[in-house]
């Protein structure tokens, strides 16, 4: 299915969109619509600076960075919990490619409290 795709972020362009269907409509086309919701990517920068908590947690703990980024997630990470078709429950840890945004600041704040409270020498941004 070929088409176009819309950001309906004012009034005016969902005028403009409610135009468009309508021109589409009176030539006797058809219209399809899906809507979807957009997600507010988190950032190559977070990404990069939560690996840096991760290896700054491990230095300090001297552990492997693979062992900190795991720990951090499941003390401050995104949990998904799936229930299976017989009833059984299991929760996953998210990859950091599946945060949004807002999941990554959320993160990167409470790690970075846990290092201060700790007093855990890191890397803030942009130093």
């Amino acid at each position: 299915m070929s088409g176009v795709m819309w950001h309906l972020n004012t009034d005016h362009e969902f005028s403009m969109f409610q135009q468009h269907c309508a021109m589409l409509r009176l030539a006797g086309r058809k219209i399809r619509v899906k809507f979807i919701a957009e997600v507010d990517p988190k950032t190559s920068k977070q990404i990069r600076y939560a690996h840096s908590l991760c290896g700054a947690l491990a230095e300090y703990r001297n552990a492997t960075m693979e062992q900190a980024k795991l720990d951090s997630k499941k003390e401050f990470g995104v949990v998904k919990v799936y229930t299976s078709l017989f009833g059984d429950r299991t929760a996953r840890l998210v990859s950091f490619s599946d945060y949004s945004k807002n999941e990554m600041t959320a993160y990167i704040t409470s790690f970075e409290v846990y290092l201060d409270e700790n007093s855990i020498p890191y890397s803030h941004p942009g130093h």
